[in-house]
């Protein structure tokens, strides 16, 4: 007798079905966002349980064998339509979530949650309201003449303005004339939003002074924080195609994570990875909680569990399941650049190191050139449409910077990683060095011809057009390789 039961996975979406449920799950909020004037969150909330019943429905009724396998293909298209319509329903309610701001002038209490960047004439800072409607919302306040550092306390009057993008923080001006210091009690805060001020004050004293701009790219790339780069210093980094290093990543984490191993032992035992997780997870506290701080720690977690239960580490289902759970919990981080970008360039080098593999040859040296330029390249290639997007320029030798950059930022990740908890002054004049010399390498290159090339721009249709083209691409070469594997088999 034949077994219905079973069934041939065709292609990468079937494969792997995590992927699958981030992918759906991302289609309903954009659907939630492109509609959230038109639908209310209640009639995405109905259409999500007549669906999810439907479901249900399928599994409990007796199918004559003739039709099974269509009912179970029924009951996974409604549940990957039920998947579209949590995504919208959580995206709305969330938009639907965010308070309104007042038409008039209001007075507000406030905590400075980052260190002021200056622009022009003012400081620009994040701020936590700590009570009155607007309680635990963060704005970007506009500093005139005002000097704050985190954790103080400010009360001043000022209108709240729409955020630039959606998922943003509302705008304010905040002029000296209308400002005081006071002491703010934080009672009405919630315990989440109490513990990431004191993480943002523990990583304010740990940052201590920064007198140069080399202490503020150290800063950026062992804590997270990036508000002490100077205009200057992004623009040289965004020009020969690195910015990536400026922000905690996978890289930067991947290395903390092989530190906490050499400390506590690479021996998998189930109370080792977890004293590890934890120290993760309190580092991405501390270093903002950015998107792809987040995402590098929830991919770390899951590595952890799926080494343990001894499965494949490092796939699209780890990914899938990681993008999956942070937008299901924050569906808005979706219209996050960070996020984005982030996201793009690893699943660039997961699906380039599923297609290629891990190369080996005679030489270790040439091994490490050879993977390098595969994870540069497959990382560019998925993020150059939204890098194009967004800030209308390609970095022409980025494949070449990042020869340079990355085994210098290993080492200076290492030393400034040991100088958080040695009392060693010479590890951060080291790491300052290092990042100095780096930077001369790196303002020589982006004044090579076409070193940046500038003044372009794609509609958001064309950046959809782009990635399907390129998606296609990538599933044709997959079957390319499974025919000629098939083939040499035979």
């Amino acid at each position: 007798m034949r077994k219905l039961d079973k069934m041939k996975t065709n292609g990468i979406i079937q494969l792997y079905p995590m992927l699958r449920l981030a992918i759906f799950l991302i289609i309903g909020i954009l659907f939630g966002r492109e509609y959230v004037t038109l639908i209310a969150p209640s009639v995405w909330m109905v259409t999500l349980l007549g669906s999810f019943v439907i479901t249900c429905l399928f599994s409990f009724i007796r199918w004559k064998t003739m039709i099974r396998i269509q009912m179970a293909q029924l009951q996974s298209f409604m549940l990957l339509l039920s998947l579209v319509f949590l995504g919208a329903y959580d995206s709305t309610s969330s938009i639907a979530a965010q308070p309104e701001l007042p038409d008039s002038l209001m007075e507000y209490r406030a905590v400075v949650i980052s260190r002021p960047l200056a622009y022009g004439k003012v400081d620009i800072c994040n701020m936590m309201i700590v009570d009155g409607p607007m309680v635990g919302s963060e704005v970007r306040a506009s500093l005139y003449g005002v000097k704050e550092r985190i954790g103080d306390g400010v009360e001043f009057e000022g209108r709240l303005e729409p955020p630039y993008y959606v998922g943003g923080h509302p705008q304010v001006f905040v002029p000296y004339w209308k400002t005081r210091n006071v002491k703010l009690s934080l009672e009405e805060l919630s315990y989440w939003q109490r513990t990431k001020i004191a993480a943002l004050c523990l990583r304010d004293r740990l940052i201590g002074n920064v007198n140069n701009q080399d202490d503020a790219i150290v800063v950026a790339m062992s804590l997270g924080d990036k508000s002490m780069l100077s205009k200057d210093t992004r623009d040289l980094y965004a020009s020969v195609g690195c910015s990536h290093i400026l922000a905690i990543s996978g890289t930067h984490m991947a290395i903390i994570y092989g530190i906490l191993l050499m400390i506590f032992g690479h021996r998998q035992r189930w109370w080792k990875e977890l004293l590890v997780l934890l120290a993760i997870w309190a580092f991405t506290i501390i270093s903002g909680f950015g998107p792809s701080i987040v995402r590098s720690a929830m991919m770390i977690t899951i590595y952890s569990i799926i080494n343990l239960l001894q499965r494949q580490k490092l796939s699209l289902n780890t990914i899938g399941l990681t993008a999956f759970v942070m937008l299901l919990f924050h569906p808005l981080s979706l219209f996050d650049i960070g996020w984005q970008m982030s996201f793009m360039a690893v699943l660039g080098i997961i699906l380039m190191n599923m297609l290629v593999g891990k190369i080996h040859t005679s030489y270790r040296v040439l091994d490490w050139v050879i993977g390098i330029a595969l994870v540069s390249l497959s990382a560019q290639i998925m993020t150059a449409p939204l890098s194009i997007y967004y800030f209308h320029q390609f970095a022409s030798y980025f494949l070449f910077t990042n020869f340079v950059v990355i085994p210098i930022v290993t080492v200076v990740l290492y030393i400034a990683v040991l100088s958080l908890i040695s009392p060693l002054v010479w590890l951060h004049q080291i790491a300052d060095y290092m990042v100095h010399e780096m930077n001369l390498v790196l303002q020589v290159i982006s004044k090579w011809p076409g070193a940046s090339i500038t003044g372009l721009y794609m509609s958001s249709i064309q950046v959809i057009g782009v990635y399907i083209a390129l998606f296609a691409l990538i599933a044709l070469a997959f079957k390319i390789k499974s025919i000629s594997c098939t083939n040499i088999r035979r």
